[in-house]
């Protein structure tokens, strides 16, 4: 792209100066080779802007057939959610995060059976178990560190959860999404069955069903 702009600004320069040059009656050689220099320019300019659009050709090819990614549009959990009315209340507001990351949780669990699929030796299988147990504890953790924000430091743990409300659920909730889906996604990039998908369907299906989702949710709610 700089060598686009140079070459934009040369040619602008370099056609400036022909014209300057004609009118001050330069030598018919100097113009031919300013001309030929200009087209030589024009040249490399159309070359390069081919460049660019080959490569932005290519990379929408990639996008279009990687499986999907954490992007909040590219995948239905987040998709879904990200269209959720999470209420005005506390308590609603705790029971759709929780929805939430309890669903990466699922896609998680379900990831990992389905990378265990793929691996014949049974030391790798206990390793995505070990993987699983990891992110298990991390959440146990993080149940307690994530309301730091809003709790009274100076209190044992279990006063301030008892003490910490609603609010604190949202909190949680919040972190232990992202855990589940970030471990989601590290095992979804090491399969072997992932990099010989063309894409996300043909590589590995989301569990997740919206329809079933929301009328877990309604109900929830409405009782």
């Amino acid at each position: 792209m700089k060598k686009t702009i140079f070459a934009l600004a040369l040619l602008v320069v370099l056609s400036l100066t022909a014209c300057g040059t004609s009118n001050s009656a330069a030598s018919q050689q100097e113009n031919e080779d300013l001309r030929q220099q200009i087209a030589a320019l024009e040249s490399e300019n159309a070359a390069l802007t081919q460049e660019n659009s080959d490569l932005k050709a290519e990379n929408t090819a990639l996008d279009d057939t990687a499986p999907e990614s954490g992007d909040e549009e590219s995948n239905p959990i987040d998709r879904f959610f990200d269209s959720v009315d999470s209420g005005s209340s506390t308590v609603e507001m705790d029971l759709v995060a929780d929805s939430w990351a309890g669903a990466w949780e699922a896609e998680c669990r379900n990831v990992a059976a389905w990378l265990k699929e793929q691996l014949p030796l049974q030391e790798d299988k206990d390793l995505v178990d070990a993987y699983i147990a990891a992110a298990e504890a991390q959440a146990d953790r993080m149940n307690i560190m994530a309301i730091y924000p809003i709790a009274d430091l100076t209190v044992p743990q279990t006063d301030r959860v008892a003490t910490s409300g609603t609010l604190r659920g949202v909190l949680w909730a919040g972190a232990y999404q992202q855990i589940w889906k970030d471990t989601f996604y590290q095992l979804l990039y090491i399969a072997p069955d992932y990099a010989d998908g063309t894409d996300s369907a043909s590589s590995y299906e989301f569990v997740f069903d919206a329809d079933t989702m929301q009328s877990q949710l309604d109900e929830a709610l409405a009782g």
